[in-house]
């Protein structure tokens, strides 16, 4: 296993930059329509992250981003100490039963959660303590 860590401010501009690092830590392990679902992914995660997880003058936002590369798998972790994600959208995010279903054009949310379930394999949400845990998987490298 191969193991690559970045820890970036909870800001919009640290987003791209995180997504570069993405892509240059995978381009040689997976195919180009896999990284472009991961970085799609990461950048949905990471995007919320910084919007709905921080208020504005919170101190010490930090963002933990760790992929883990295996032979026949991707993990990346995603960690951050903002606020808790609502039950509903963790309920939501956590269903592996359900298709990833796009919501109406009224619904206020839940676009990010489709997306997100669209590019990868599995994901999952926890809050453990005062931090946000968010994993997803993809399966079957190149």
């Amino acid at each position: 296993m191969k193991r690559h860590k970045l820890i970036i401010d909870a800001s919009y501009a640290h987003v791209r930059a995180a997504c570069a690092w993405l892509h240059e830590a995978l381009s040689k392990s997976i195919s180009d329509e896999k990284l472009y679902e991961l970085e799609l992914a990461t950048s949905e995660i990471l995007t919320n992250i910084v919007k709905h997880a921080f208020d504005s003058g919170r101190p010490a936002c930090r963002i933990h981003v760790a992929i883990d590369i295996h032979e026949d798998m991707l993990r990346i972790l995603f960690i951050d100490n903002g606020k808790r994600m609502p039950g509903s959208l963790a309920k939501s995010l956590n269903d592996s039963e359900g298709k990833a279903m796009l919501p109406s054009d009224l619904d206020e949310g839940g676009r990010g959660i489709f997306l997100i379930k669209s590019c990868v394999d599995k994901v999952r949400y926890r809050r453990f303590g005062s931090n946000n845990i968010m994993l997803i998987v993809v399966g079957g490298r190149k």
